[in-house]
């Protein structure tokens, strides 16, 4: 039997030959007749064979051209016979619902697209505590976010984590540039915090960070960590105190001018170092800013690597995340994945929920919208850990500790037997550039430690002096009061 698919065939190739083939035929045969009648009369033949041959060769092709005519025209009826019951067929299946939906559809395309997926929960306080726990983990940390976006909560809850998993064995330092009202598990209390929102400290911070830095250079055995909060206003004070202590000097005499520092370039430039050198000896920096371009922190291109970025998020207070999925901060670089982020973002984001907290971030892990669980807003309170002395390795001594003294001092609480104002200004002669000669000016203290202690008077301040040469720590002579020999600390 003869196939719906072979007609077809037959009527593509098959016909179009047919027709020129009978068409041929017909063209042949009128040459050959006229051919075997000139050339007999030429010849002189008067024989009728030749003519009859072409005739009768020509009738042969007619007979084949119009079988061929004849088949192509019954399978083109078979064709649309066939055709016409096919479509029959359709339209009486179509009238009674045959198909089902999915099939009617008209092109896959035209389909919904699937939602993106839910914004997974993830604990970035636990994530933060693990970066000091291994070295593939260590690294420095950004949070980028507005105020009341959950930043000192989960700041404070990382503080605690960490000092969970070390049970108390971590050198925390707090600088802190916003308002000197925040609590940061107690260590606000300690000589552990510094209020760095004022050009009036600023020189004790840089000296407390210098320091640290100086940590970069080998493990100390446990974690070293400063949290450096609203740095970009810590930035702000450094310049502002730059361009006091220039002020200053014009004021007065050459022998009482004090040693000019760039705070505002070497704050960052130490940081930098820290960021780089720093996770591989637990040497890390939490930083905070009200934003997530690294630029207005002063990282530079090549150190932004070494940070690891979180930019937070509640309620109507979402623009520090608008700002980096829209690229206008350069801060996530692949094109394919901040638009499926934003996709994600822009479907289940709720800005009505004031109680949940979103985070853009690529702590431990690639780009990506995280929701935080709800922290507390108070921590148990953490204790200032007390560094153990320098050790001598090989006659090599801890090139972070200064020669001069045997114990680090940054984190001492203070002792019942010296005075509270004692063991503050002995806590900033360790800190200061000068000591290294062993004399320090005392209009150098008292330009730049005497106006920070509120509520000590002039007369206070010289019996600390006295009571600090009677315990033998310094040398201070009354007869000539322009230098204080350091002796030894506590």
């Amino acid at each position: 039997m003869t196939t719906f698919h072979e007609v077809q065939h037959r009527m593509k190739y098959s016909y179009p030959t047919a027709i020129k083939g009978f068409w041929g035929a017909i063209i042949m045969a009128l040459i050959l007749l006229f051919a075997g009648c000139w050339g007999s009369r030429q010849a002189g033949v008067k024989s009728p064979w030749v003519p009859r041959s072409a005739f009768a060769l020509s009738f042969v092709l007619v007979l084949y051209a119009d079988g061929c005519h004849r088949k192509a025209t019954e399978d083109e009826a078979f064709l649309s016979r066939d055709r016409e019951l096919s479509n029959r067929k359709h339209a009486k299946m179509q009238a009674h619902d045959y198909f089902p939906e999915e099939v009617k559809a008209s092109k896959p395309e035209e389909l919904p697209e699937a939602p993106p997926p839910e914004i997974p929960l993830e604990d970035l306080a636990e994530q933060m505590a693990l970066t000091t726990t291994e070295e593939k983990y260590g690294t420095s940390i950004l949070i980028a976010c507005p105020r009341r976006t959950g930043k000192s909560n989960l700041l404070r809850s990382a503080m605690h984590r960490v000092y969970q998993r070390w049970n108390g064995q971590v050198d925390f330092f707090v600088a802190n540039g916003g308002k000197d009202d925040e609590t940061y598990c107690g260590l606000e209390k300690t000589n552990s915090y510094l209020f760095a929102g004022t050009d009036e400290t600023i020189d004790e911070v840089h000296n407390r960070l210098e320091r640290r830095t100086e940590y970069t250079r080998s493990y100390r055995g446990f974690p070293t960590i400063q949290v450096l909060d609203e740095y970009n206003q810590i930035l702000a004070a450094a310049k502002a105190r730059t361009k006091v202590d220039r002020a200053l000097n014009k004021t007065l005499p050459k022998e009482c001018r004090v040693a000019e520092i760039d705070y505002r370039e070497m704050i960052p430039l130490k940081t930098g170092r820290r960021l780089v050198t720093g996770p591989a000896k637990f040497v890390i920096d939490w930083m905070s800013s009200h934003s997530a371009f690294v630029g207005d922190v002063d990282i530079n291109t090549a150190n932004r690597d070494s940070v690891a970025i979180i930019v937070m998020a509640r309620g109507h207070l979402r623009e520090a995340i608008d700002k980096v999925l829209s690229n206008k901060l350069q801060v996530l670089t692949d094109d394919q994945l901040r638009e499926r982020l934003k996709t994600q973002w822009d479907h289940h984001y709720d800005a009505n929920d004031e109680n949940t907290v979103v985070a853009l971030t690529n702590l431990m892990g690639q780009w990506r919208l995280v929701k935080l669980p709800r922290y507390p807003d108070n921590q148990p309170e953490i204790h200032p850990f007390n560094a153990p002395p320098i050790t001598v390795k090989d006659d090599v001594v801890d090139p972070s500790v200064s020669p001069s003294f045997t114990v680090d001092v940054s984190s001492e609480e203070v002792k019942p037997n010296i005075p509270t104002e004692c063991v503050q200004l002995l806590q900033w002669i360790s800190d200061s550039p000068d000591k290294e000669s062993g004399f320090i000016r005392k209009s150098v203290i008292s330009q730049k430690w005497h106006p920070h202690r509120k509520g000590l008077k002039s007369d206070d301040f010289h019996k600390v002096l006295l009571k600090l040469d009677e315990m033998k720590y310094i040398e201070y002579d009354q007869s000539t009061p322009a230098k204080v020999k350091v002796l030894r600390l506590p």
